[in-house]
């Protein structure tokens, strides 16, 4: 009798876990995008209330400077050159 309540209380723990499409390392924030540095040394950024980030793989963002949107995306360990806070690997924003 045990066994069967043990897994019936398996079963019904794992049907409540929700899966947020964010992976364990995903970030989201949302901020004004801006270019920081001199040129040929540029980088993208947001800055967010809770700080600035480098923001890596999405060129296509440096054509929306000043905007606020939202980024989700992965922390990574690269180094922006700045002193900027973390960098994020962009995955997708609006």
């Amino acid at each position: 009798m045990r066994r069967i309540a043990l897994v019936v209380f398996i079963a019904l723990m794992s049907a409540c876990v929700q899966d947020s499409g964010i992976p364990d390392s995903g970030i989201e924030v949302r901020g004004r995008i801006y270019v920081t540095g001199n040129e040929p040394f540029t980088q993208l950024a947001v800055e967010a209330p809770e700080g600035s980030y480098c923001l890596t793989g999405a060129d296509e963002l440096r054509n929306m400077q000043g905007q606020t949107l939202t980024i989700r995306g992965e922390l990574t360990d690269e180094f922006c050159g700045t002193s900027l806070g973390e960098t994020i690997a962009v995955e997708e924003f609006e």
